[in-house]
C-alpha cells in the first residue's frame, strides 16, 4: 500500500473520529435544553421520547442485559458528562479501534497497534474517573456555603425548596446543577428525600 493512500486512510479515519467526538462530548448548551425540555413532559411521555431519542438503542439493550447500563450512567452523571451510556460505549470503541487503525497504517507494528488499542480502551475510563474526582472536589469544596445559603434562605422565610431554587440561582457548577436535580425530581412527583439522596 502506497504512503499517499495510507495518508488519505488515515486522515479520513481522523476526520470520522472528531466528528464522533464534537456529536458524543456534551460540548453546547443545545443537551442542555433538550435535558430541561424533557424533565418538564410528563414522566411517561418523557420516557417514549428518551427511548426514541437515543441514537444507539441496541447498544443500550446489550448494555442493560450484562447490568452495566446504570452503572456506567451513574458513573457518567458524577462526572457530569451530558451523555448517553450507549454514546459512552461508542466513543470507547471508536478511541481504541480507530488509533489502531492508524497506527497500524502508519508503522505496520502489531505491536504498536496493540499498545493503541489498549490505551484507547483505557483512556475513556481514566477520563470519567479524573472528572468525577475534580466534580467531587469542587463540590465538597462548595458544600458549606450551600448549606449557608439555604440556611440563610431559610431564616429569611422561604421554603425548602424556594431555598434549594435560590442555591442553583446563585452558586456555580457542580453544586447548582446537582440541586437543580433535585429540584427537577421533586417537580416531576419523587418525594423530596428520595431526591435529595439521588
Amino acid at each position: 500500500m502506497s504512503s499517499f493512500v495510507r495518508l488519505g486512510i488515515v486522515f479520513v479515519l481522523v476526520f470520522a473520529f472528531t466528528g464522533l467526538l464534537l456529536y458524543l462530548i456534551p460540548w453546547g448548551s443545545w443537551r442542555m435544553r433538550r435535558r430541561l425540555r424533557e424533565i418538564e413532559e410528563p414522566s411517561s411521555k418523557r420516557k417514549r421520547k428518551a427511548e426514541r431519542r437515543d441514537s444507539f438503542p441496541a447498544i443500550s439493550r446489550m448494555l442493560e442485559k450484562h447490568g452495566y447500563l446504570d452503572p456506567l450512567t451513574r458513573h457518567l452523571a458524577r462526572a457530569g458528562w451530558d451523555m448517553r451510556a450507549s454514546e459512552f460505549a461508542v466513543l470507547n470503541i471508536a478511541s481504541a479501534v480507530l488509533p489502531m487503525i492508524v497506527v497500524w497504517l502508519l508503522t505496520s507494528s502489531a505491536a504498536f497497534a496493540l499498545l493503541a488499542l489498549i490505551l484507547g480502551t483505557v483512556f475513556p475510563y481514566f477520563a470519567v474517573r479524573v472528572a468525577q474526582g475534580q466534580r467531587m472536589r469542587k463540590f465538597e469544596t462548595q458544600l458549606p456555603d450551600g448549606l449557608m445559603l439555604i440556611a440563610s434562605s431559610l431564616r429569611s422565610g422561604y421554603g425548602f425548596m424556594r431555598a434549594v431554587q435560590v442555591l442553583t440561582e446563585e452558586m456555580d457548577p457542580p453544586i447548582s446543577q446537582e440541586f437543580r436535580k433535585t429540584l427537577e425530581e421533586v417537580n416531576v412527583g419523587i418525594p423530596t428525600e428520595q431526591a435529595l439522596i439521588l
